[in-house]
């Protein structure tokens, strides 16, 4: 287990590469430990990373609402354009084989373009994009968006 002590900010920095490292090698727990007071205080990219660990699973249970709660406190602390959800989008869809994980690409895919991310856009925008890139097209409304 690891011991949080949060002072200035070089230490918060110091505390979110910590983060990372232990999300990197799979020490969720400890991952877990240190970013959810930074993401609690507003941390954009503890929270980000945080949304991470809830829609891959890692240390926690899978939950997309979690997540998005998290992708919200990003948002709200300068995280522009969807950039959390697009990103969570392209690593589901690359799963082979898991129609549940091509099913929740395109759903974040979709939060991805509402919160104004242009690539999620134009791959929304072109069925044969998200055909090749591995999302469901069946279900997508493929008219222009916003």
């Amino acid at each position: 287990m690891v011991a949080v002590t949060m002072t200035p900010a070089c230490s918060r920095e110091d505390t979110m590469n910590r983060a990372i490292a232990a999300e990197k090698e799979g020490r969720h727990e400890d991952a877990l430990t240190l970013l959810r007071p930074m993401a609690a205080d507003g941390n954009p990219a503890a929270a980000q990373l945080l949304g991470d660990m809830y829609v891959f699973g890692h240390g926690v249970a899978v939950d997309d609402a979690v997540a998005q709660s998290w992708y919200d406190v990003a948002a709200r602390g300068g995280v522009a354009n969807g950039r959390p959800e697009f990103g969570v989008a392209i690593e589901l869809a690359a799963r082979d084989g898991d129609s549940n994980c091509k099913h929740r690409a395109t759903l974040w895919l979709q939060k991805a373009a509402d919160r104004g991310n242009e690539s999620a856009r134009r791959i929304l925008q072109n069925p044969a994009d998200l055909a090749r890139r591995g999302f469901e097209t069946s279900k997508v409304d493929t008219a222009p968006l916003r």
